[in-house]
């Protein structure tokens, strides 16, 4: 059915303010460009996105909207992340392991420190290279990304002094149900979850888990 002309006014308007958003975002990282980032590349990279993103398709719906908009939130916010966590994930598994002697001098923990951290960033972005390289979609990717968590996974749970650290409860949870899982692990993953959800939404999980609600009953 043809829209009528107020529903074309309608439709414009939202589009004009989509566009107001997206230069306003841009406006922002343009302005922070020198500081702030979790990444030095992290500002031009973001810009790229945005170039991408606002210009919406030209027969958009309401789900095209919110999701563009979703998108716009993701940029914004991945740009200005200095949580750093596999800097904190590396230091907290070293940690964990005795690795720092507290006699050691100052430097000598910060060397052993940063060589670790960027043999694990580099481990990371060759890992994440090859995803890129790749034509296959979201969920393929995604398949052969829990998969190779899976093979950590394994790896991990049969270790007998395990780090505690999110990212060794998530690769842990990725394993077969009939792998043993270390005494924490149950405390690591509410930390976890806790972390990732709000407080109605870790309620409506927990209600799920009691229930055993598949996605298919929701």
């Amino acid at each position: 059915m043809p829209l009528s002309n107020a529903e074309k006014q309608a439709r414009f308007r939202q589009k004009e303010e989509f566009k107001r958003d997206v230069e306003a975002v841009r406006h922002e990282l343009k302005v922070n460009i020198n500081s702030n980032f979790s990444a030095p590349d992290a500002p031009s990279k973001a810009l790229e996105k945005l170039v991408d993103l606002e210009n919406l398709p030209p027969s958009w719906t309401q789900n095209d909207l919110e999701a563009a908009y979703r998108r716009l939130n993701h940029i914004r916010f991945s740009a200005f992340d200095n949580e750093n966590e596999i800097d904190v994930a590396v230091f907290d598994g070293l940690e964990q392991k005795g690795h720092f002697r507290r006699k050691a001098p100052f430097d000598q923990r910060k060397a052993e420190l940063d060589e670790e951290v960027a043999a694990a960033k580099a481990l990371a972005a060759h890992l994440i290279g090859a995803i890129e390289l790749t034509t296959l979609n979201e969920a393929s990717r995604s398949a052969a990304a829990v998969e190779t968590l899976r093979h950590v996974g394994k790896a991990a749970a049969d270790s007998p002094d395990l780090e505690m650290t999110d990212p060794t409860t998530m690769s842990l949870l990725s394993t077969p149900s009939y792998y043993s899982l270390p005494d924490w692990f149950l405390g690591s993953l509410a930390s976890l979850l806790a972390k990732r959800f709000e407080h109605g939404d870790r309620a409506k999980l927990a209600e799920m888990l009691v229930n055993d609600v598949s996605v298919s009953g929701i």
